[in-house]
């Protein structure tokens, strides 16, 4: 994870010094683009949340691809669905603090055609207010899962995060946490956990509306991630 986070945020540095001022996103406001990426670069300090619907309409036209977050977070409140098969990324990195650098889905949002990257952590969770900056998460605590989202969730990409599967469902005490939680208790755990994002049920009378798959094919699952192969071939800057 380290040495990978590593390379992107080298990649990045050396992709935004060829980027005009007027075009770097400093605001989180506007989406200027450069070629086929856009960079929204926090140089304020304070918190920057990037909401996905203001930039939509750019990031699913061709030839865009990467949305590059530097020192904020990322708000998907929206499908991703671009207009093309060019494999998408969005990026989200911490600022030189170490803060910042997540990225959270709403509970509404059932299709992600894009990689997500997060030098942070990828949440289930929302902005309770237009002006908000500050996420809730829908899994904060164990309890709190018997109320997920009833939406299924369909990543096709790649997800690298400090996420775990069934981290918070081991044996005993044993659970798994990033290392940024010091004290790894199974409240903390699930928060982290992508098999804790959604509360899917193909039970649900209502299935057809709530599915996100093309097909009934993983109706016993409420979030997959896909593979894109077209990543190795056309990988998004």
């Amino acid at each position: 994870m380290s040495t990978f986070i590593d390379k992107v945020r080298k990649n990045a540095t050396l992709l935004s010094r060829n980027v005009p001022a007027s075009l770097i996103n400093t605001n989180f406001a506007t989406t200027n683009t450069f070629e086929n990426k856009a960079f929204y670069i926090n140089n304020g300090g304070t918190a920057q949340t990037l909401r996905y619907s203001t930039i939509r309409d750019r990031f699913a036209q061709s030839p865009m691809q990467s949305i590059i977050v530097m020192g904020g977070d990322v708000y998907i409140d929206e499908d991703v669905l671009p207009v093309d098969s060019a494999p998408r990324a969005i990026i989200a990195l911490r600022d030189s603090s170490g803060n910042y650098g997540n990225i959270y889905i709403n509970g509404n949002v059932k299709n992600i055609k894009s990689s997500l990257v997060a030098e942070g952590t990828v949440y289930s969770g929302y902005l309770p207010s237009p002006m908000s900056q500050l996420a809730t998460l829908y899994n904060p605590t164990v309890m709190s899962t018997m109320t997920l989202p009833g939406n299924q969730l369909y990543v096709y990409g790649t997800i690298i995060s400090h996420n775990t599967i069934g981290g918070s469902a081991q044996n005993g005490n044993a659970y798994s946490c990033p290392y940024t939680e010091v004290v790894c208790t199974r409240d903390n755990a699930v928060r982290y956990d992508l098999n804790f994002f959604r509360g899917y049920d193909k039970q649900d009378p209502n299935i057809a509306s709530k599915r996100a798959y093309p097909t009934t094919a993983y109706d016993d699952f409420s979030f997959i991630i896909e593979y894109n192969p077209l990543v190795q071939t056309n990988p998004p800057p």
